[in-house]
């Protein structure tokens, strides 16, 4: 082995610190070999190995992205989508498989003219090649605050998932309160609609729209019809249509809550509920 390519090693050695040494060097750390190839933990990795391995630039570059990806989520949340969930996950999958691919086929590239422009400063700023080393150790080596981490598979892509999913269930439990809020709502129309059945033998015909009497009223309902009951086995139905622009739950936007009197048991009424919602949203009584 020459001095040389001793040096190199030594240097090289220095800056990669304790873990994947042999990995490198086999790949660019030795004079006589430089190849790049795959790289699965940059893959697995990417934005946390690039902070574990000390690319200034390509984990700012991670900040910044994993920023606007915590800014969509939000934005997802917040009531401004307009797409489905499964497109939107299926948009965020394809994104960031992208990247991870990009970091696979590209990590030992980055790491390699990293580990060039370290070793050029060093030749500057250490004329002696003896005290190189010891100086690439404090420049290069691991990132301190990023040891443990940077193993771990998808780990900020984890956090996001989790925070989006929050955001679903979320969604589904404001819809479910909404569809709730709306039968209240039908509680005095009920009791309106059945007495006058019972004194008419027919039933009362109204449309009603917002700005709606009852003070619990909400403004996402569009529309509450009284009228003859669209079916045969029912007397009357109270119809509440949903607005056609629902951000807090896409799904029921336009969706209907119907409420028929039917005949019960010993001559006695009760009101079915039915809906055009999906019935995640609904209660047991009406899906």
């Amino acid at each position: 082995m020459t001095e040389t390519t001793a040096q190199r090693e030594a240097e090289y050695r220095a800056l990669l610190g304790r873990r994947g040494v042999d990995y490198y060097l086999s790949r660019f750390g030795r004079a006589d070999t430089v190849v790049f190839g795959w790289n699965w933990s940059a893959f697995f990795g990417s934005f946390i190995w690039a902070a574990y391995r000390g690319l200034n630039w390509q984990r700012r570059l991670g900040a910044i992205f994993f920023a606007v990806l915590l800014f969509g989520l939000l934005f997802y949340c917040n009531d401004h989508r307009e797409f489905p969930d499964a497109i939107f996950w299926i948009l965020v999958v394809i994104l960031w498989t992208g990247v991870m691919l990009v970091w696979g086929w590209c990590g030992n590239r980055l790491y390699y003219r990293h580990c060039e422009k370290l070793r050029a400063r060093a030749v500057a700023a250490v004329p002696d090649a003896a005290a190189r080393p010891a100086w690439l150790a404090e420049q290069g080596g691991m990132s301190q605050p990023w040891r443990g981490v940077s193993g771990t598979p998808f780990y900020l892509l984890l956090i996001s998932g989790a925070f989006g999913l929050f955001c679903s269930v979320q969604k589904n439990i404001d819809g479910r309160e909404m569809v709730s809020e709306a039968l209240v709502m039908t509680d005095n129309r009920k009791a309106d609609v059945f007495a006058y059945y019972q004194q008419q033998h027919a039933c009362p015909v109204s449309v009603a729209t917002p700005p709606f009497t009852e003070p619990e009223a909400v403004h996402y309902i569009a529309r509450v019809s009284i009228g003859p009951a669209a079916v045969h086995q029912a007397h009357c139905d109270i119809v509440v249509t949903l607005a056609p622009d629902m951000p807090r739950a896409p799904p029921l936007a336009g969706t209907t809550l119907t409420l028929s009197l039917v005949d019960g048991p010993q001559g006695a009424y009760f009101w079915k509920c039915s809906s055009t919602a999906p019935p995640e949203f609904l209660p047991m009584l009406c899906r």
